[in-house]
């Protein structure tokens, strides 16, 4: 009992007595004071802990093409001027806050070739178009805890956001639409700079600003007299781009924010200040699409892997939907409950293109996601060209992992490096009750590398499928890239080197039902051996994770 009231009094301060005898209780302020001051020292020395990678050069080999979810980019004309190779060493095209290579090709210690140019102009409008979400502070107490911000633990939930945003950006707005507002951010740090010129090739940009729910600036061709209709599809684009940043705002109702997130990992026993795995994430995410109530996504699901096994006929079950749940997710979406998280949507009166996309009859849209484990206790390089093929999948959406106890979000790759965006770097929250909020802390402008070696072995892929027969490819082509050659194995105990196949995950017919078995098998368990990138033979550590076969 005494500890009991211990555990109740905790965090208060005893008052004077009552008419009882009993002592009466305060709530101590200085304790919420105490987390505030260490949350704001966190926040400084994570910013002096990270924050100079933002200001970093970050190289990219200009004989090499750069690969972007799904999308390659030419930094070298690939009608042969030139390539690599005749002795030369490669190379390499510099990228800083202040762009070493500018719009007009000039870069820092030598001349950047128009076509170079202008496919690595055009990286870099794509790469700021994602949606960077990173630490925040100064937001509302997460549930069942005093803290105002995530910095030094949500760092995996921002990834997962990052990877989630990118589908809800593919099924919304397609792969190929481009922000006009980081695009604008991108060029004004270009000119504060005195470094930006317009590509050769390139039109003029011309700023056109439209009243629309505050002053917007959008970057379009100075040659392209845009109609009304244009216009406002634009402003609509503009408005759909917005909301889906507005539904990762850090407030306790926004669907897929940091307090909706932490709430909904109570079932996985998980809380606000834990470390989040990926795999975690991932079932959090499903939880958040499955509980939305805005009207673009009521025809949304989210299929998990369980046990790195996708099953066809479990996805084509959930993505089958009868008329009368169609019906049903209609008249939802006609009354949405909670938030206006849609208003913005109609534009003019009339409503949001996006609104409107072609589906298939009875079928929803699905997110893929699934665990994964390349390797034991490191990455291991025979899984390489295997995650290079998932990133150049038109279906991929991103890979979130990173380095251990250190969350990434990988969006693409070149040579034997992963592109990714850091949520590390803690950004104040933003005021979403705002109608001109700004996005631009919302878009990352440099790009980031790291080696594959240095990725940590836990991760989850995603894939997004807006149609059945977006889902038929799909399978087809994650079956070939599931069949990627893997490299060839040393010699182990006297046997001939050969070539193995370690599939990331596997891909079969059927229900995950149709695999149970009525009596469960003995537990056993495996240690696991790794492989010498060097010598090729393999190798045992001592401290290798046990993993249990059922």
């Amino acid at each position: 009992m005494t500890k009991e009231l211990e555990r109740e009094h905790r965090g208060k301060t005893p008052g004077s007595a009552d008419c009882n005898g009993h002592t009466q209780y305060t709530e101590d302020v200085e304790v919420d004071e105490v987390d505030k001051l260490k949350a704001k020292l966190i926040s400084v020395w994570n910013n002096v802990k990270h924050g100079w990678v933002v200001k970093t050069k970050t190289s990219f080999n200009r004989h090499s093409p750069i690969c972007l979810l799904s999308k390659k980019y030419y930094c070298i004309s690939k009608d042969g001027t030139r390539k690599p190779g005749g002795g030369a060493q490669p190379e390499q095209v510099s990228v800083t806050p202040s762009w070493n290579v500018d719009g007009g090709g000039e870069r820092r210690g030598g001349t950047t070739p128009p076509a170079a140019c202008a496919d690595f102009t055009a990286f870099r409008r794509d790469f700021a178009t994602r949606v960077w979400i990173t630490y925040r502070r100064e937001f509302a107490q997460l549930e069942g805890s005093s803290l105002t911000t995530d910095t030094g633990w949500g760092c995996m939930l921002r990834s997962g956001q990052m990877l989630l945003a990118q589908g809800l950006m593919q099924h919304l707005l397609g792969r190929d639409w481009q922000c006009s507002e980081a695009i604008h951010l991108l060029e004004s740090e270009n000119e504060s700079q005195k470094k930006m010129q317009s590509p050769p090739g390139d039109s003029d940009f011309l700023v056109v600003g439209v009243e629309h729910a505050g002053s917007h600036v959008y970057a379009q061709p100075a040659s392209v007299l845009l109609s009304s209709d244009d216009q406002e599809a634009i402003l609509a684009e503009v408005a759909v781009h917005r909301n889906i940043i507005r539904w990762f705002a850090d407030t306790p109702d926004a669907p897929f924010g940091i307090h909706n997130l932490v709430r909904l990992s109570r079932s996985s026993s998980k809380r606000a200040g834990d470390w989040y795995g990926p795999a975690i994430t991932a079932h959090i995410l499903k939880k958040a699409i499955a509980e939305v109530e805005a009207k673009l996504l009521h025809n949304t699901v989210m299929y998990v892997a369980q046990d790195c096994t996708v099953y066809k006929g479990d996805i084509m079950d959930l993505c089958r939907a009868e008329a009368s749940d169609v019906a049903a997710g209609q008249s939802h979406a006609t009354h949405p409950k909670g938030p206006e998280w849609d208003s913005e949507l109609v534009v003019g009166g009339n409503p949001s293109p996006a609104g409107n996309s072609e589906q298939d009859s009875g079928w929803r849209s699905v997110f893929i996601l699934i665990p994964v484990r390349l390797g034991g206790e490191h990455f291991n390089p025979v899984y390489i060209a295997c995650v290079k093929g998932m990133l150049e999948m038109d279906s991929c959406i991103g890979i979130i992992g990173g380095k251990p106890k250190h969350s990434l979000y990988f969006v693409g790759y070149q040579d034997d490096d992963l592109i990714y965006l850091d949520p590390h770097y803690c950004q104040p929250m933003v005021d979403f009750t705002q109608p001109d909020f700004p996005v631009d802390s919302y878009h990352c402008c440099p790009p980031r590398k790291t080696a594959f070696t240095k990725m940590d072995p836990s991760c989850t892929l995603g894939f997004y499928c807006r149609t059945k027969e977006d889902f038929t490819a799909f399978c087809s082509t994650v079956t070939q890239v599931l069949a990627t050659p893997s490299q060839t194995c040393g010699a182990h105990s006297g046997r001939t080197p050969q070539q193995e196949s370690y599939p990331v995950f596997s891909f079969v017919e059927g229900h995950s039902s149709d695999y149970v078995e009525d009596e469960p098998r003995p537990e056993r368990r495996v240690r696991l051996l790794h492989i010498s990138p060097k010598s090729g033979n393999f190798v045992k550590h001592g401290s290798s994770e046990d993993f249990v076969l059922l």
